[in-house]
């Protein structure tokens, strides 16, 4: 039997749904649904392996009550978090680390009539989003001893930067780039706009990156000795924070590295990586310096192995709903996060739901070709894509040139391979600083409106559709490739959209039975919705679906939505390493219907 449930909630300009779903059952199991058409706010958190640790995130609901319940249960206070709304309590009889849950103690705070939320805190397990190695050759970036073509004020000089200007220098497509040079000379560099890297720390210290560094906007949530993000350079894997950095500042005119998209703007960074890592320590880099910092960008999340299914704790999403609900000065930061490089590994990023959120900006990697890298996930929520190089599929051709991001490593050096959607993140991150430097009233969903309308086709395949709006669609490419100049021009001119409006559906629940290998399909009726102003709602934007699932094997499950006008989203795909018995309780994220109105027949999927 299946039981499926529609919960939704519907932006005016915001958060949406769509009317059919088609779930495929590789095998029989047991499923309960629930659609839900923007962020709800408790997710699950799901960090396989992970100890637990002598941390408790609580919610009251009054602050007042704080002294009594501690001195009810016992517990001290280790950290008080009020612009989050939470504070971090431990007790003296729970170990500082360990495999078991102290559950007991957890009981007491969530049946505790002062408390709104309990959660024990869990180390995470993060991984850095950059490919270390494919079998391509590289371009003789080390073999060249005429420095001044690292010169980069005219395209012709930027030879190793295909992707900021791309004419073929590399044996790819021309044109297959960022079109950021016609920005650069309209005079658009990112100046007076703030972009922090979270991550391992950044050196600070490197000629491309130390007159843009920002000590103020800096922080070292690993080791607080200092506070300084400086990165443990005895160990080489600590370099990934200060290679997304050059990215973004890479000085211009200096005959070094190569310079960065946003080579004005400012950048700082917050060591959060080199050492345990948990939902409270992520959230507090989410809301640290939110008034100052324009751009927060994160090339990192959970595993990549195709078996996991993860999102934010309570802490990381509060961080980051306040952020763009109050961040800079009320319009909101960006929030810029890799998609994930599970590609190989059959990877569905829709499981990651650090990219499966309304308020985060996911980015795609493609080639010098302006197709898909080996290692990228394919999913509707996927934003956009830049270039940044690799391998179309595993093992191709060794004799084809690595095209790759060149960019500035730890100890002053520089590097000409960093790859993967590690290296794109930075590249989007940059690109809207310049985006926001020409014209900086803009609002966080100002910024994804911009970039909807503002990206290309990079190549045609079979899987771009037009939707019900006319925007172009693909799970490989999301919007498409970046054009930054184009960005900024639109940028100049906007105007600022709509404030959100909600909507609440109501459940849908579902009893059939499902064959093996079969197919149910369901129909929800949204068109009665409206926003808690009693306004119609007519143009989507996100499309969240809320599922709970039972199943013996998550794996074989795969879920397809189809809007009114036909437009369709693969919610889930099937992942051959997922071998979970533990079903799926998550939210997943589609922008295939974005502009779509509500209401509409349904119609035959347009492709390209």
């Amino acid at each position: 039997m299946i039981n499926v449930k529609f919960r939704s909630k519907l932006y005016k300009r915001g958060s949406c749904f769509c009317d059919i779903f088609c779930m495929l059952i590789m095998r029989k199991l047991i499923v309960l649904f629930a659609a839900c058409l923007c962020l709800l706010h408790a997710h699950p958190l799901n960090a396989e392996d992970g100890h637990y640790v002598n941390q408790f995130l609580v919610e009251l609901h009054k602050r007042s009550t704080l002294d009594d319940l501690l001195a009810d249960h016992g517990f001290e206070v280790e950290e008080d978090l009020p612009s989050l709304g939470f504070v971090v309590l431990r007790h003296k009889e729970v170990s500082h680390r360990s495999k078991r849950s102290a559950v007991d103690h957890v009981n007491k705070l969530r049946t505790d009539y002062r408390v709104k939320l309990a959660e024990q805190q869990k180390e995470l397990i993060r991984v850095k989003r950059e490919i270390i190695h494919d079998k391509q050759v590289e371009l003789p970036f080390k073999h060249i001893t005429d420095n001044s073509i690292y010169y980069r004020s005219e395209p012709s000089r930027l030879i190793h930067q295909w992707y900021c200007h791309n004419d073929g220098q590399t044996g790819g497509e021309v044109d297959v780039d960022l079109n950021v040079v016609l920005s650069w000379k309209n005079g658009y560099t990112g100046v007076n706009i703030t972009i922090c890297i979270l991550d391992d720390g950044i050196d600070h210290t490197h000629p491309d990156i130390k007159d843009n560094y920002r000590p103020d906007l800096s922080a070292d949530m690993n080791d607080k000795s200092d506070n300084d993000p400086m990165p443990d350079v005895s160990n080489s894997d600590n370099s990934h924070g200060t290679r997304c950095a050059g990215e973004i500042v890479g000085a211009a005119n200096n005959n070094n590295c190569g310079v960065g998209i946003a080579y004005g703007a400012g950048i700082g960074g917050i060591r959060i990586l080199d050492g345990p890592i948990t939902d409270v320590l992520e959230g507090k880099a989410l809301e640290f310096k939110r008034q100052d910092i324009d751009i927060y960008s994160a090339s990192w999340g959970p595993r990549d192995n195709g078996a996991t299914t993860e999102a934010p704790g309570a802490a990381t999403i509060r961080a980051i709903e306040k952020g763009v609900r109050e961040g800079r000065g009320g319009k909101g930061n960006i929030f810029v996060w890799a998609s994930g490089n599970g590609g190989g590994n059959d990877d569905d990023c829709n499981c990651d739901g650090y990219v499966g959120m309304p308020e985060t900006i996911s980015i795609g990697s493609i080639t010098d070709r302006g197709g898909t890298p080996y290692f990228m996930e394919k999913c509707p929520s996927t934003f956009a894509v830049v270039p940044s190089g690799g391998e179309e599929h595993i093992g191709e051709d060794g004799s084809r040139t690595k095209i790759r991001v060149v960019t500035t490593d730890i100890g002053g050096g520089c590097i000409e391979n960093f790859e993967g959607t590690s290296a794109a993140a930075p590249l989007a991150a940059g690109a809207l600083a310049l985006v926001l430097e020409a014209n900086n009233d803009l609002t966080w969903r100002d910024v994804q409106h911009i970039i909807a309308k503002g990206s290309r086709i990079p190549s045609v395949t079979d899987d771009w559709e037009v939707n019900g709006a006319g925007y172009h669609r693909s799970h490989s490419f999301g919007f498409g490739v970046m054009d930054v100049s184009l960005m900024v021009q639109m940028a100049i001119g906007w105007k600022n959209v709509p404030e959100a409006g909600k909507c609440n559906s109501s459940d849908h629940v579902v009893n059939k039975d499902v064959p093996a290998d079969g197919c149910i399909t369901e129909h929800v009726d949204m068109s009665f919705c409206q926003d808690n102003h009693n306004t119609h709602i007519e143009h989507l934007e996100h499309t969240m679906l809320w599922v709970d699932i039972e199943s013996g094997r998550r794996g074989d499950v795969s879920i397809t939505l189809t809007s009114p006008f036909g437009t369709v989203s693969q919610m889930l795909s099937t992942r051959k390493e997922d071998n979970s018995a533990d079903g799926l309780n998550f939210q997943l994220m589609s922008l295939n219907n974005w502009g779509e109105n509500i209401v509409g027949e349904n119609m035959e999927n347009r492709s390209l």
